[in-house]
């Protein structure tokens, strides 16, 4: 063990040696191991720094091995944490590295990451980065990111912060209704039937996608630089956008009130048209599943039609979920 956390033969031989015997002076520790005492004393002092071994009161001092299942522990905590600090100090050194160049190969534009922790870390300094523009296409599972956070927006951004989610996400309970508590000012968010992957872009410059199907294999990443495919992948985005029926959970600009429905029927309709079941959309809502009928009953004599079908078609004419969704696309 000590070996594989970056000790020598002889520290781990002295620790597996105190492992043996209740205590032991330098001295006849280096008689047992038939080292120098200098060499002795040495490997003490180091894994006593490591929390290892233990130094008795008394003349001479005398040592003990700590118990290896709480000191091993703590010591591969550290040693896990120092790997983090170095993981992401290199992570930052590729991105300067990446912004200085001038040409950039192929091997440059595509990254491939495979662990989990790593992904989660770029994800998170992309969005704290983030200042003009955020996409994001969302869709189970949530490995590295929690669903409740899946897609939120940076605060920061001041351009656009558009989010499609597959309607799966919205089959969560409780998660409509945390999204609409959580929804920031000039958010869009949409649901698709339907989403093929997990997507985030920042201020076109860089993206992150998922390379590999949950059902197909483990866990793989792209990260992908400014270039002809991330382009493609925006052009993407935007054709899924463009499929997507909207979510009126965002926080509306003050003194905007296009919509002549209140924010409950705007919530219920969404769903509605996000594909949910009357009894999830009662769940979501926290009211009956004859409500929810008696509501969509109302909102299709409001509009005049006589099927639901015609109910969304009339949503979509009249404005009721979102402002001009011209500005989006």
């Amino acid at each position: 063990m000590l070996i594989e956390l970056g000790g020598t033969d002889f520290d781990d031989a002295l620790y597996r040696y105190l492992l043996r015997v209740p205590a032991a002076t330098s001295a006849e520790l280096a008689e047992g191991l038939d080292a120098p005492r200098r060499s002795v004393m040495a490997s003490l002092a180091a894994l006593h720094e490591h929390g290892l071994v233990i130094r008795r009161p008394g003349r001479p001092t005398s040592y003990q091995a700590a118990p290896p299942h709480l000191a091993g522990q703590a010591l591969i905590l550290r040693q896990r944490e120092a790997l983090a600090r170095a993981e992401a100090d290199l992570l930052d050194l590729v991105e300067t590295y990446r912004e200085s160049s001038a040409v950039r190969s192929v091997a440059d534009v595509v990254e491939v990451v495979l662990d989990e922790v790593a992904v989660r870390d770029r994800v998170q300094r992309m969005m704290r980065n983030a200042r003009r523009e955020f996409l994001a296409l969302v869709t189970p599972p949530f490995r590295v990111i929690a669903v409740e956070d899946a897609g939120r927006t940076p605060v920061h951004v001041s351009g656009a912060n558009r989010t499609v989610y597959d309607r799966r996400v919205l089959e969560v309970p409780g998660i409509a209704e945390l999204m609409r508590l959580h929804a920031q000012p000039g958010e869009d968010w949409r649901v698709h039937e339907r989403v093929p992957m997990k997507l985030i872009v920042v201020d076109r410059e860089i993206a992150v996608l998922s390379a590999v199907q949950a059902d197909i294999g483990p866990p793989a990443t792209m990260v992908v630089h400014r270039s002809s495919l991330l382009e493609a992948l925006v052009g993407y985005f935007q054709f899924v956008w463009s499929e997507a029926v909207p979510l009126p959970f965002r926080q509306a600009p003050a003194g905007d009130h296009t919509s002549i429905l209140p924010p409950e029927d705007q919530r219920l309709l969404a769903l509605m048209l996000a594909g949910l079941p009357d009894r999830a959309i009662a769940t979501h809502l926290g009211i009956g599943h004859r409500s929810v009928q008696r509501r969509v009953r109302q909102l299709m004599d409001l509009a005049g039609v006589s099927t639901r079908a015609q109910l969304g078609w009339q949503a979509h004419k009249h404005g009721w979920l979102t402002e001009d969704d011209d500005k989006a696309s």
